[in-house]
């Protein structure tokens, strides 16, 4: 029964592939527990093969190699740190009464906490607007849609990367809205966008 041991890095595994789960860090520390039995398998002969000895001490190997191989992969460059805040403070600036934040999907739980549930909100009765998990700039047209009109909107993300923010922006432009102001400190990212009418911006 040892074997079933296998599912859950194989699945975890596969949905990486496919790109529908992050295989890394302390996301997958859920997967120690199949991987010290497989270990612990291994040094009872009796009980397992040659071949499958070896497979197994391969995979601790690896497993101990990784965070090594992190270590000194941070040595050399820095880490980026997401953070929401920064961007939310900028935000909080440039604010004008009738303004919405669309939080993306990526900062929707820590924004919404920083706007509307800690002790001290950074921004106080603010319209916060979640938006849906999506992947496609035409998904991010079709979610922005809804701020037809509605003048000055932020969008605020908690991630630096470029492919993603560049997916957020063709979403506003495909759902008709305009960038009109941008911050971005390579760990989260807000862009004031107009969607409709809009009134200047003191910078």
């Amino acid at each position: 029964m040892l074997w079933l041991a296998f599912f859950p890095i194989v699945f975890t595994l596969l949905a990486a592939v496919f790109q529908k789960y992050p295989f890394q860090e302390r996301l997958v520390i859920f997967l120690v527990p199949a991987m010290l039995l497989l270990v612990a398998s291994s040094l009872i002969p009796a009980k397992a093969g040659a071949m499958w000895g070896v497979v197994v001490k391969v995979l601790f190997l690896a497993v101990l190699v990784y965070p090594f191989y992190l270590s000194a992969k941070y040595t050399v460059r820095v880490p980026v740190i997401y953070d929401v805040r920064p961007p939310l403070e900028f935000v909080a600036r440039h604010y004008e009464a009738g303004d919405t934040v669309y939080l993306h999907w990526g900062a929707d739980v820590v924004g919404s906490y920083y706007l509307l549930s800690c002790d001290e909100p950074i921004l106080r009765d603010v319209e916060v607007v979640r938006g849906k998990v999506v992947h496609s700039e035409q998904e991010y047209g079709d979610d922005l849609r809804q701020f037809a009109q509605r003048g000055r909107v932020w969008v605020v993300l908690a991630m630096g990367k470029r492919e993603e923010q560049q997916k957020v922006l063709e979403g506003v432009a495909e759902s008709g809205g305009e960038r009109v102001l941008s911050y971005d400190d390579g760990g989260g990212a807000a862009f004031l966008c107009s969607f409709g009418d809009v009134r200047p911006v003191e910078r």
